[in-house]
């Protein structure tokens, strides 16, 4: 792969990480990701352990307490979901 203007500006747009980084939530999906991945040094997790983990994240507050502790508002359905279609893809591409 070439490292050159144009392939890393398709990159920023269409790559699914790349959309992750750029994303308003880049914080929140960052943190969680750190959590379901690096805090238990786990470098492999099914798509359906993620999943549930998201879910877990969601259900006990962990994106509100994150976003409260930001200084901001919680986030509302909209935010959530759209943290998790963002993972989602993320996910689906790998």
């Amino acid at each position: 792969m070439d490292f050159d203007y144009d392939t890393l500006d398709h990159l920023r747009r269409h790559h699914p990480a790349w959309r992750l980084l750029r994303s308003d939530h880049a914080a929140l999906i960052a943190s969680f990701l750190y959590r379901a991945f690096i805090a238990p040094n786990e470098r492999v997790l099914a798509q359906s352990d993620l999943a549930e983990a998201l879910e877990d994240a969601v259900d006990l507050g962990f994106l509100r307490r994150m976003k409260a502790a930001a200084g901001a508002a919680a986030p509302g359905a909209q935010t959530t979901f759209e943290i998790r279609r963002i993972l989602k893809a993320f996910v689906d591409a790998e």
